[in-house]
């Protein structure tokens, strides 16, 4: 078996951080054309990209922990270790409750006139699961990596 020689909590870090690159990268890029397009004031632009940090950070902690409670260990060669792991679906998966339970409250509920209040409400949680995740995020992933062998 092949180790890795580094602390595990660098490996997730390094995990999470370049998930936290590339999603922050197509952000700016998005931002690009939008800026070009529509004249709006430039705090828009840091209050998207707070957010998007936010929601970024949730998503890659989630997608490592589903990874780490269900790794695919056992293939036979690399094409194999992608395509049949269904981790991905997983993740995607709850990557789209997520938005789909950020976005149901707009149409079940009138809140646009609380719009500020719901932002900060949403990153007040964004924010605590992430210290959650923090936390206790590495421990879960090395239980169950413990269980599994």
């Amino acid at each position: 078996m092949l180790y890795i020689p580094l602390d595990f909590s660098i490996q997730l870090a390094a995990k999470v951080s370049l998930g936290i690159f590339f999603s922050l990268l197509s952000c700016i890029l998005l931002l690009i054309p939008v800026h070009m397009l529509l004249p709006y004031p430039i705090y828009y632009d840091a209050a998207f990209v707070i957010g998007a940090l936010l929601a970024s950070l949730v998503v890659n902690f989630l997608a490592l922990l589903i990874d780490g409670i269900h790794p695919k260990i056992n293939w036979e060669d690399e094409t194999s270790a992608i395509k049949q792991n269904l981790n991905v679906v997983f993740e995607f998966l709850a990557s789209w409750a997520i938005v789909v339970i950020l976005c149901v409250p707009f149409f079940l509920f009138n809140i646009f006139d609380y719009l500020i209040y719901y932002t900060i409400f949403v990153s007040i949680v964004f924010v605590i699961l992430i210290a959650i995740m923090y936390i206790f995020g590495p421990k879960i992933i090395l239980r169950s990596l413990k269980k599994g062998s």
